[in-house]
């Protein structure tokens, strides 16, 4: 992609399955979490003088490092960067990944950041986030929680079907 470019939009990459990394643009301003949506990618990576991206270990993120904006869908397991404070909307949407852990460093989960990660069985939450939508498709996960108010938030406010279950941290 030519450096000029400045927006990517939805659907860009969709179903590009033999994209493994994406180089960004340096003078990428807009960068929409769809654009990779059901894809193989793996990595993404952008030079380091953009304004407005980062990459770390291959996820995009804001420049300061603050907000997970995209992690590409084709990776297996993540760790969360401790920069990350919040999920961006759509920012984990399709991806493959059986477990997730987020650290307490992160305080909210954005619009749809789950969506359509039909392969999830596990997700730990080490602090409370905000959240944020429903997740009706979320089905056989079970929620490592602080504690069982934290799990009566949860799948109140994503109204979970009786087939996700909880376990309470041992710290």
């Amino acid at each position: 992609m030519p450096d000029e470019m400045e927006r990517i939009e939805d659907r860009v990459f969709e179903s590009s399955n033999r994209l493994k990394v994406l180089r960004l643009p340096s003078n990428l301003k807009y960068f929409s979490p769809n654009a990779v949506h059901w894809n193989k990618l793996e990595s993404f990576s952008i030079s380091s003088e953009n304004k407005v991206y980062s990459c770390v270990d291959g996820l995009l993120l804001s420049a300061d490092g603050s907000k997970l904006i995209r992690v590409p869908p084709g990776l297996t397991s993540l760790n969360i960067p401790l920069s990350v404070r919040v999920i961006g909307d759509q920012s984990l949407q399709g991806c493959n990944m059986e477990s997730l852990y987020f650290p307490g460093t992160v305080n909210v989960l954005g619009h749809l950041c789950l969506a359509c990660c039909y392969d999830l069985r596990r997700v730990e939450f080490e602090g409370w986030p905000t959240l944020y939508d429903h997740y009706e498709n979320l089905s056989g996960v079970t929620f490592v929680v602080n504690d069982l108010e934290q799990w009566r938030e949860i799948k109140d406010a994503w109204s979970l079907g009786n087939s996700c279950t909880y376990e309470v941290r041992e710290d």
